[in-house]
């Protein structure tokens, strides 16, 4: 102990330059041996990874590139676990390559017909149109094998009218911006029963007054396909 505060007082006594001097040679030997045992430590964790991939160094860097992390940065620190899942999502399920499994930018997704259903806006006009539902996925593909696999990624549902104005993709062709409103047709007119209410001192009234109601069909089509989609447009004239 005595040895100690022996050194500790000689290191008062040194002139300021020499204390910093002394000091920074300290903090050098302090970090190289904490590099020194923190960096092995570093390079088995790296190794255990290369070998259980059974891969180079260099190419489990570009992976975790690849998939967006920092090399060697996240597969040390409290990212490590999701880092290495998602090395694993690279790895195909068909050839069992790592890194080869990989997002294809292809959009791909189709369309079929479920039915017909009544939409009401304002004024008074109700339409009657086909409805479509359009399941989009996700692509995968293998670069060494071509293994490909489709992931569902959702679904919605669109009407001929929410399609040309929108510029969805046509559901027989796929092509965007090709459905467009071809015509719009006068069937007939007639007159109606309309169901109001009316507010009393006594509460609210409900009764029937008559109505002239228009009949019209619109026609939707696809500058691309052959694809035909009817809708009637039922009108309140009064």
């Amino acid at each position: 102990m005595s040895i100690i505060s022996s050194i500790f007082y000689w290191f008062l006594d040194l002139h300021i330059f020499f204390q910093i001097v002394i000091g920074i040679v300290l903090l050098a030997v302090v970090y190289g041996i904490i590099d020194e045992v923190f960096g092995l430590s570093r390079k088995e964790a790296i190794k255990k990874i290369t070998k259980k991939y059974g891969i180079s160094e260099e190419q489990l860097k570009e992976i975790v590139e690849e998939v967006g992390r920092k090399y060697p940065k996240d597969l040390l620190n409290n990212k490590s676990k999701s880092t290495i899942e998602k090395i694993d999502e690279t790895i195909c399920p068909s050839c069992n390559t790592v890194g080869s499994f990989e997002y294809d930018i292809t959009n791909l997704s189709t369309a079929r017909f479920i039915g017909r259903k009544d939409f009401k806006e304002e004024d008074g006009i109700t339409r009657n149109m086909e409805v479509f539902e359009r399941t989009r996925y996700n692509v995968y593909h293998c670069n060494q094998c071509n293994y490909k696999k489709e992931i569902e990624g959702g679904k919605s549902k669109y009407t001929p009218k929410e399609i040309a104005e929108e510029g969805y993709r046509c559901p027989k062709c796929n092509e965007r911006e090709t459905v467009y409103l071809k015509d719009v047709k006068q069937l007939e007119r007639y007159a109606s029963n309309k169901e109001v209410e009316e507010t009393t001192s006594r509460g609210t009234k409900t009764r029937y007054i008559k109505v002239m109601k228009s009949l019209e069909e619109e026609t939707y089509c696809c500058h691309n396909c052959d694809f035909v989609s009817l809708a009637t447009v039922t009108r309140d004239l009064d």
